[in-house]
């Protein structure tokens, strides 16, 4: 069904809902179709045999496996586990997007790449808990007595089995600083190394939750950067200012993603490490929800464009990182199972948004007056597909790791 044959039924469906005094229910079969052509149109234009330097390929390969479209076997995830096992370790999102499509492909057999991502997120991590784009560094090893993995992963199965606990230890640390981009899915890979038996220090989650904490606004939003200058004869603290001004004020791609990251520090400090954090009675992660829930859209990145021009964001409209926040949106929706913000279901009011707003050719892309929705179609649809599939699992289930 092409894109405008699929906002033809949803007006027509909704308005005879509407008459009945009823939301017209969305249908799980337009769901899964809109998900195949995105999928289908990734495939062929991306997954030719992940040319070298592809740098949305662990992106595109991680929804493609959530997108279900293709089987395990497909050659599309065996040549690019290969790829995956080999390539060089060298910036945050790379890494962490890897950890996350080889644990939920198959942590068994991936393990030590698994554990190898670990190590590369834990030493990196900044001097104040946060993360930066991350750097390369000589002599990064798996540690001992990690499953090897054999020649590539298994066709089928789904990664489940024994594993040995892998225990990381911090070897060195990051620059002073980073942003909460790359902290976020840092800590989203972090996580998926956590579900393969791959154990992060606690210091790791630790540091992570303190910084995410002292960053968060008096409103409980959250700024791209976070910086401060102590005053004279003040001693100076990691982050910067609690306060919202206008040249680091919030916006809902931030503050989706830093609050899902807060619920997975405190469920690994409190799971893991014993520490009394429940996430669900926690003061910050309200705090994040209702500013969601006050700011919500599915139509645009709220608040983005208030900080339009400034030091803390690139410059754009309310179209820019829209599909990033989307996904971000998904996150923590998903991380708590929080069926909806405020009054709002944001899956079913995303889910129908993103079902009239794809290309005939499968994709989808932000639009806005300067034309800077995202880096490219290929991460907009990436970000569609994996809002529609809910892809990410709520911290409250089955883990396997622990202290």
């Amino acid at each position: 069904m092409r894109a405008t044959s699929v906002a033809l039924f949803l007006a027509l469906a909704a308005g005879s809902a509407a008459a009945q005094g009823q939301a017209a229910r969305l249908d799980q079969k337009d769901i899964d179709a809109a998900i195949d052509r995105g999928a289908n149109w990734l495939a062929k234009n991306y997954g030719n045999g992940w040319a070298a330097g592809n740098q949305q390929m662990e992106l595109v390969m991680y929804t493609l496996y959530h997108s279900a479209t293709f089987p395990r076997d497909h050659k599309l995830f065996l040549d690019g586990v290969e790829r995956l096992k080999t390539q060089k370790l060298e910036k945050t999102y790379n890494v962490a997007l890897t950890a996350m499509f080889l644990e939920a492909y198959d942590r068994v057999a991936n393990q030590k790449r698994i554990a190898e991502c670990a190590q590369f997120l834990v030493d990196n991590q900044c001097e104040n808990g946060q993360w930066s784009y991350g750097e390369p560094f000589p002599g990064l090893e798996a540690p001992p007595d990690v499953n090897s993995g054999g020649s590539g992963a298994r066709a089928g199965g789904g990664g489940t089995g024994a594993m040995k606990r892998v225990p990381i230890k911090r070897n060195r640390r990051g620059p002073p600083t980073g942003d909460h981009s790359n902290t976020q899915y840092a800590i989203l890979g972090l996580r998926s190394c956590a579900a393969a038996e791959v154990i992060i220090p606690k210091e790791t989650w630790k540091e992570a939750h303190d910084i995410l904490e002292e960053a968060q606004d008096d409103k409980g939003g959250f700024s791209y950067s976070y910086a401060y200058k102590a005053k004279s004869g003040e001693e100076a603290k990691k982050g910067g200012q609690k306060t919202t001004n206008t040249k680091f004020g919030p916006y809902g791609s931030m503050t989706a993603g830093c609050t899902g990251s807060l619920i997975i520090c405190k469920y690994y400090l409190k799971t893991h490490y014993g520490e009394k954090q429940d996430f669900r009675k926690d003061k910050s992660i309200k705090d994040g929800i209702e500013w969601i829930a006050e700011h919500f859209t599915v139509e645009e990145n709220p608040e983005y464009e208030k900080n339009k021009a400034t030091a803390s964001v690139r410059t754009g409209d309310k179209y820019t990182w829209h599909y990033y926040f989307l996904y971000a949106l998904e996150r923590v929706g998903m991380l708590g199972e929080y069926p909806a913000f405020g009054r709002h279901d944001w899956y079913d009011v995303g889910a129908r948004w993103l079902l009239a707003k794809q290309e005939a050719a499968g994709s989808w892309r932000a639009i806005g007056a300067q034309g800077m929705g995202g880096p490219d179609a290929v991460t907009d649809t990436c970000f569609a597909i994996l809002f529609l599939r809910r892809a990410t699992k709520p911290v409250t289930g089955k883990t396997m790791s622990g202290k």
